[in-house]
């Protein structure tokens, strides 16, 4: 896959090593390791720590796998946040819990969680 490129008018360029930057922040605050960063994403501590500092790019899937890693940890980021600066919303433990337990849920047991839902009045469409 080939790397990134970002590109902006009037406000210059978004470089990749703001884009590091944030990459860097948001692995600290999920409490993740260069080691362990490295496992989800497929590569050594070493390239993790080489593309946090700017010295390497990362990729679009990488950038793709660390948007589904952060949503695991209950930190919703999107591509955009990552790349241009932006905000993530972080979950409660209560909600955080829920969007795990129905993650982990077979398809009976999602099924049973939106009937709970609509039985309280929560609309899930």
């Amino acid at each position: 896959m080939r790397n990134i490129q970002i590109f902006t008018h009037k406000k210059g360029v978004v470089t990749m090593t703001k884009t590091a930057k944030r990459i860097r922040k948001l692995r600290q605050e999920l409490g993740l390791t260069l080691h362990e960063m490295g496992e989800r994403l497929g590569m050594s501590y070493t390239t993790i720590s080489r593309k946090e500092h700017g010295e390497s790019d990362f990729t679009a899937s990488e950038l793709a796998t660390l948007v589904e890693v952060a949503a695991e940890h209950g930190i919703f980021v999107s591509l955009d946040d990552l790349v241009l600066g932006g905000s993530k919303s972080s979950l409660s433990e209560d909600e955080r819990l829920l969007v795990a337990a129905y993650r982990q849920a077979d398809e009976t047991g999602k099924l049973m969680i939106r009937r709970v839902c609509a039985a309280a009045g929560v609309k899930l469409d």
